[in-house]
């Protein structure tokens, strides 16, 4: 084999890449002179100046909650107990307990209230694939820049935004770290195989699988490896033989797949054949390969929602069709020539098929987030062909270097202004929405978004539009009717939990809430009739719980009222709002003692419920305690002249002048 170095340039190959092979694999372990750890730098810096930015980014409402802001079980930070459950829960219609353990591990370091540093987590984890992946080529290839090359193409594109940015995605960017050190460990196997070099590469790619179930096809990757650059391949029964021994990953993969479907299956994830149908599933695969192919290459219109499409156009389906049968003839005609094409093609689409939607899960077409790991066969082909079709001459490296650093340039503005949309929930949802604006869940988002912000008159507004587009969908007539309620709209809101309750008749929250509509117009039958029926549903329910307590309380059934509150403290002992509203019962029900306890309980874990205060002060005053009472007022004053409650604060001063009288003057 000739190759010759231009300068400025790539390698240039001018016959098929020959090296390394396993006898010469050894040779090619990177040695990390000083200048050579300049490229790793670089990589870590382009991508800190990229997405830096998201150190001020939030929690958005696209997951997150479910994987920290409202997992209580994350929030508990690392404990035996969590990680047993990690290993054991199929929670979010999923098994990754990897995952689960590192979203623990960064509520143990920063809590919940600095989402920016769990943002700063995914960066890090980028940061060391871009490194591994250059390291995992280049020991494989002997090539540093077309490695680092394609590793600052990863590093950098904007398709990868949505892995990164998204704080719930980690769970893709762990996989790949596992996947390439999977990679590198094989690497390592080819060069000198063993029995203990082959387990620890079977056991990186359990911790992939154990992060997600995103690279069940990694060892099928293994075999064109095998073919170029690992050059292993020489006859019929050589093939045979790398097959045979890539079967216990296969068997991991198997076991990995069995747990996701019965995980996503649990958690009705998956749309059935009936829904959407085998040919509208391949239709959508197809098409959506041309699609990222694409994107790949003109990465404009990137969103995080794609709309399912059941009645793609004929004419997209065959011309999609032609363009990845076109492709993958021409690689494999290539294939002794350039055989990265082939090698390339095969890893793109191998590393897709998961989650391509031959097994559909979600109601998207596809998505950027899966590319993160299927793209780099396309960042090969594409590197490793460049050079190769240039001219001897220098000053054609010299502009094909030029011409790289314009392209990695370009990427990284656009990736940039992509991550910006991940600002948080509301600036996410209005990007989905100019993306595409028939998407009812990225309506539903918003209104979400905006309710969460406060306002929620424009939250009722997108919720109704979210309704046009997806009138079946249960949550989106739920969630309208809570605004609603909020509005005082209460007609319109029994309305929406009655259409709610129709698409999904044991809407337990909907029952509950739907009783306390019934409660706000007076109508106690008809609510307790409501909250009963929820719990009937959902015994264990503590808000259903709650709310029938308080339309009981409502009707002096005071004994039936306290056990429910209790249920609801037994359920939720950290409520503050069963044990104020229990304290009241109790208070009603002449059990001072207890009211008290109950009080002081509810202002331990809510110190700022003035109603709390003003109670306590109540219950002291009827106990002779009316300094402690004066006491409690008085800061029950203060809360609500801070919260510039007017009227409360008011009705406050006037119970500190009667409370004022009642007390004896003291002699200076």
């Amino acid at each position: 084999m000739s190759q010759r170095i231009c300068s400025g340039g790539f390698p240039v190959t001018t016959r098929m890449e020959r090296r390394p092979n396993p006898r010469n694999l050894q040779a090619t372990r990177i040695d990390w002179r000083p200048r050579q750890w300049l490229l790793p730098a670089l990589l870590a810096v382009a991508i800190l100046a990229c997405y830096g930015q998201t150190l001020q980014h939030q929690f958005v409402n696209y997951d997150d909650h479910r994987y920290i802001t409202m997992n209580p079980r994350v929030q508990a930070g690392l404990s035996w107990s969590n990680v047993g459950w990690a290993f054991t829960t199929f929670e979010v219609a999923n098994w990754h307990p990897l995952t689960w353990l590192s979203h623990m591990l960064d509520c143990q370091l920063y809590g919940v209230q600095h989402p920016g540093w769990h943002h700063f987590t995914n960066v890090i984890i980028h940061i060391l694939n871009a490194v591994l992946l250059l390291h995992v080529l280049h020991l494989m290839t002997g090539s540093l820049w077309r490695s680092a090359m394609v590793a600052a193409l990863f590093a950098l594109h904007p398709l990868h935004v949505e892995a990164v940015a998204w704080v719930s995605e980690r769970k893709e960017l762990l996989s790949t770290f596992f996947g390439l050190l999977t990679m590198w460990s094989y690497c390592l196997y080819v060069r000198r195989p063993s029995l203990k070099q082959y387990l620890a590469t079977a056991l990186l790619f359990a911790c992939s699988l154990m992060c997600k179930p995103m690279l069940v096809t990694l060892p099928l990757v293994f075999l064109p490896l095998d073919y170029w650059p690992l050059r292993r391949w020489s006859d019929k029964a050589t093939a045979t033989r790398l097959l045979l021994e890539k079967l216990p990953l296969l068997a991991l993969s198997a076991a990995s797949s069995v747990l996701i479907v019965l995980a996503q299956s649990q958690g009705s994830a998956m749309e059935s054949l009936e829904n959407l149908p085998l040919n509208a599933r391949i239709a959508n695969a197809l098409v959506s390969y041309a699609i990222y192919l694409r994107q790949t290459f003109w990465p404009a219109g990137l969103g995080p929602l794609y709309p399912l499409r059941a009645d793609l156009p004929s004419g997209a389906v065959i011309g999609a069709a032609a363009l990845l049968l076109a492709i993958t003839m021409g690689a494999l005609a290539l294939r002794r020539t350039r055989p990265w094409l082939i090698v390339g093609w095969l890893w793109f689409l191998g590393t897709l098929v998961p989650v391509i939607g031959l097994v559909q899960v979600g109601s998207q077409a596809h998505a950027d987030r899966y590319t993160y790991f299927p793209l780099i066969g396309i960042f090969i082909m594409a590197v490793w062909s460049v050079p190769s079709l240039s001219a001897k001459s220098r000053p054609a490296a010299h502009a094909l270097g030029a011409l790289a650093m314009l392209i990695l340039l370009c990427l990284s503005a656009i990736t940039y202004h992509q991550i910006g949309f991940w600002k948080n929930s509301v600036v996410l949802s209005q990007r989905a929405i100019a993306v595409a604006n028939d998407s009812g869940i990225a309506h539903f988002n918003l209104a979400n978004a905006l309710i969460e912000e406060g306002d929620v008159p424009g939250a009722i507004q997108e919720f109704k539009i979210a309704a046009t587009f997806m009138p079946n969908w249960a949550d989106i007539h739920f969630n309208l009717a809570n605004a609603l309620l909020r509005q005082d709209q209460v007609q319109e809101a029994i309305d929406e939990y009655g259409v709610a309750l129709q698409l999904k008749p044991k809407f337990t929250k909907a029952l509950s809430n739907l009783g306390i509509a019934h409660a706000q117009r007076g109508e106690l039958e008809a609510a307790e009739r409501c909250l009963r029926e929820a719990l009937k549903n959902a015994p264990d329910d503590a808000n259903a719980h709650l709310n029938l307590a308080n339309v009981l309380a409502g009707t002096d059934r005071l004994k039936e009222a306290i056990a429910h509150y209790e249920q609801t403290i037994e359920l939720a002992p950290d409520l503050a709002d069963a044990h104020f509203f229990l304290g009241n019962a109790l208070a009603r029900s002449n059990r001072l003692d207890e009211a008290i306890a109950q009080f002081i309980r509810a202002l331990k874990l809510d110190p700022s419920n003035i109603r709390a205060h003003m109670s306590l002060a109540t219950a002291l005053t009827d106990r002779g305690g009316l300094d402690a009472a004066m006491a409690h007022l008085s800061a029950a004053a203060e809360l609500a002249s801070r919260s510039g409650q007017a009227e409360l604060h008011g009705e406050v001063l006037q119970r500190m002048r009667e409370l004022q009288s009642q007390m004896p003057q003291r002699t200076p």
